[in-house]
């Protein structure tokens, strides 16, 4: 796991609006790195965008996962970050 990555920690710990970016092993392989860094650098102020640990759903990445609807992304691309990132920032 990365230096900018974080554990996923139990619900009541989770800030009320986050993006978590899988960065564990097959999604690394998978190209989560790239997906988190154009997470990071479209986010806005009030989203935090976070490198996380296995998110468990291992051959389907790189995952990402909305908090707190829990909305789940598979198989996510670099260039899919802006939309995904302009869907939550504007809805949620």
């Amino acid at each position: 796991m990365s230096s900018d990555s974080v554990q996923l920690s139990s619900k009541g710990n989770r800030p009320p609006r986050t993006i978590l970016v899988c960065q564990n092993q097959a999604c690394r392989k998978s190209g989560s790195k790239a997906v988190l860094a154009a997470f990071q650098a479209h986010r806005t102020s009030d989203i935090p965008v976070i490198g996380s640990g296995c998110l468990g759903r291992c051959g389907n990445g790189p995952m990402v996962l909305i908090l707190p609807n829990e909305i789940w992304y598979s198989r996510v691309r670099a260039e899919e970050a802006i939309e995904i990132m302009n869907r939550w920032a504007i809805n949620s």
